[in-house]
């Protein structure tokens, strides 16, 4: 495991950022991603490095809770709310940085 740690071109989460009804995901390299439902939570699986954490967020004004999970050497995000949710993602490159760009909406 801290080989891991100490391996540079590993992809690792660095930062969660809270937007509106989503989520900016920052990593220092490109992650792999999957995205998948279930009974109404969204979810999304990467392999990177990073901590469990877990937050609130707000979607049309309303609370869901987000909480990022080690599954082995992968990460799962779930998103859960009161009503089913939906969301697209996207990746991209800014500077030197990737943002994955969570957007999430009601069933």
């Amino acid at each position: 495991m801290f080989g891991d740690l100490l391996r540079p071109d590993a992809v690792r989460l660095e930062q969660v950022e809270v937007v509106d009804d989503g989520l900016y995901l920052w990593f220092n390299e490109a992650p792999q991603v999957s995205e998948s439902l279930l009974d109404g939570a969204y979810m999304l699986e990467f392999e990177s490095l990073g901590r469990e954490q877990q937050g609130e967020l707000l979607l049309a004004g309303k609370p869901a809770n987000w909480r990022l999970k080690r599954q082995q050497r992968r990460l799962q995000l779930r998103v859960l709310a009161a009503r089913g949710l939906l969301g697209d993602w996207r990746l991209e490159q800014l500077e030197k940085r990737w943002r994955l760009s969570v957007s999430l909406r009601e069933e």
